[in-house]
């Protein structure tokens, strides 16, 4: 699975949560992000402690909100703050790829934006300026790393898209 598959499965996804298709920069922004995030949830999430593995469907690496132990339909992986510094995250597990490339968009481009919100993701995608999403994205909370790397990765996800 690759490229196609995670765009198809966000085109549909975007219709679902948003109401209507993407454009050409929302849709390869959003890949981007879920590209670099996850493999379109496909890539594995590691407990580095116990070396248990598991592939979630989370496109986004979203967490659940606590901390181990984790709760019904959360995994236990390691993550690193900013600093580099590992610690042990709850990241939620859907069903299928579906599920997890419509929380995704619903966590990138709802949960902490309204339309007159400056910090908008949704409409940093739509301008289709990779610092602007990272920078729209960091302030809404979504990662802690530095912004110029994450619009870097964003950026390298979104030539490989292309």
């Amino acid at each position: 699975m690759g490229d196609a598959f995670g765009r198809q499965a966000l085109t549909e996804a975007w219709n679902q949560v948003i109401g209507d298709f993407p454009t050409l920069s929302e849709i390869q922004l959003a890949g981007a992000v879920a590209r670099g995030e996850s493999n379109y949830g496909q890539a594995p999430f590691k407990n580095l402690q116990t070396g248990e593995s598991r592939i979630l469907n989370n496109f986004g690496a979203v967490q659940c909100g606590a901390r181990p132990p984790c709760p019904d339909g959360c995994f236990e992986a390691t993550d690193h703050h900013a600093d580099g510094t590992a610690y042990q995250g709850c990241f939620r597990e859907y069903g299928s790829a579906a599920e997890g490339a419509t929380h995704f968009l619903k966590v990138l481009c709802l949960q902490h934006n309204r339309d007159e919100d400056p910090t908008n993701v949704r409409a940093a995608l739509a301008s289709g300026n990779v610092d602007a999403v990272a920078h729209r994205m960091r302030g809404s909370g979504y990662f802690e790393a530095p912004e110029e790397k994450y619009a870097n990765k964003i950026w390298t996800n979104e030539q490989a898209i292309a």
